[in-house]
């Protein structure tokens, strides 16, 4: 039995790779193999988009993995489509904890509050753009 196309890359190129691609488009190639789906569980460029409660904790369980795996973080963007309560702020706060201690050195956020918002990360030494 021949092995698929995609097993035969190595693994460390299977990561740079995805880590060029556009987050969705590197969501496209965890399909391809094992391989594939685990590099895209590192991808460094995260973006998230949130509309709902149940968005912010598909976004909670996605950076707790990266905390606990620290798994750098070189991009992080994100959208917050919802109301500005203490309790966004808080998770927001969350967040970016967990993107400064994973090294993020990009961060774009937007949403209707984020006049509102203080961005404590303003002192991290690691940011380069915000």
């Amino acid at each position: 039995m021949e092995r698929a196309t995609a097993d035969i890359i190595p693994d460390c190129l299977i990561d740079k790779i995805v880590s060029y691609l556009s987050f969705d488009k590197a969501a496209q190639t965890s399909i391809l193999s094992k391989a594939w789906l685990l590099a895209w569980l590192i991808h460094p460029n995260l973006i998230f988009s949130i509309h709902y409660y149940k968005d912010m904790n598909i976004v909670n369980k996605i950076m707790e993995r990266y905390r606990d795996g620290k798994i750098p973080i070189d991009k992080f963007t994100f959208s917050i489509l919802m109301s500005g309560s203490r309790e966004v702020f808080l998770v927001i706060d969350k967040w970016l904890g967990i993107a400064v201690q994973n090294g993020v050195k990009d961060v774009v956020c937007t949403g209707f509050f984020r006049t509102l918002y203080p961005f404590p990360i303003l002192t991290s030494k690691s940011l380069r753009e915000l």
